[in-house]
């Protein structure tokens, strides 16, 4: 029979042995010379192919798993991504018609719905996905120097407590190089969640690697299990 490999089934003997209970002995001597079966130090191939059963189920469970918080991760990077071009469009900071430094409401305002949009759509997605912390922060710092919480419809307020800045001015005038860190702390946010992806990709690897090892171990104890039968087939009839 094939042997496992204790890396990748943390196996536990007592829960596979295939065999009766066994009574404690009384203590007094009466049990001596009794007839009862000793527990075999074994596994059969029976309690070897149920565990290894049982294995590929919660590998497969696992992979499943982690193959939908990728696909979930990787729509929330392309949401991220859209919100990027916006902000990207306005890399020199605000500009008049003429292209000088300039308030500018409207790319203002343009760059902030693009992040209430993105983190409306994640928190759909996930209320609980760690880049909106991260992007609700982003939003209340571009809005604090931007056109500031309002309450006539055109935006809305901060989502945390406030900005980073103590002291913002939201006069609507973002510099180049204001945009430049809002640009950055947004494309940090997409390179973190990638970290993460490769890192899951690594591990869903992994289970793949122990799902294979698995069905080669549940297929030689089932060749073993027919080479018997046949051997016993044999016996019959010679």
């Amino acid at each position: 029979m094939s042997t496992i490999n204790a890396n990748n089934f943390p196996l536990q003997p007592l829960h596979l042995l295939d065999v009766p209970d066994v009574p404690e002995a009384s203590g007094d001597g009466s049990d001596a010379g009794s007839d009862q079966p000793m527990a075999p130090e074994f596994l059969t191939d029976a309690s070897m192919l149920a565990y290894c059963g049982s294995q590929m189920q919660q590998i497969d469970s696992q992979i499943q798993t982690m193959f939908a918080s990728q696909q979930k991760q990787n729509q929330e990077q392309q949401i991220i991504n859209q919100a990027l071009q916006v902000l990207q469009g306005c890399a020199d900071g605000t500009l008049d018609g003429n292209g000088n430094s300039a308030p500018s409401r409207k790319q203002c305002l343009a760059m902030q719905h693009a992040l209430e949009q993105a983190i409306s759509q994640i928190e759909d997605m996930d209320p609980n996905a760690a880049c909106l912390p991260q992007l609700k922060q982003l939003h209340d710092n571009l809005m604090a120097t931007g056109t500031g919480p309002k309450t006539n419809g055109d935006t809305h307020g901060f989502y945390g407590s406030g900005p980073t800045d103590a002291n913002p001015t939201p006069d609507s005038t973002i510099s180049g190089q204001e945009m430049s860190g809002f640009i950055n702390s947004l494309q940090n946010i997409g390179s973190g969640m990638n970290s993460d992806a490769q890192l899951r990709m690594i591990q869903i690897q992994s289970l793949v690697s122990q799902q294979q090892t698995a069905v080669e171990l549940t297929t030689n104890i089932m060749q073993s299990l027919d080479d018997s039968m046949k051997k016993v087939v044999d016996n019959i009839h010679s």
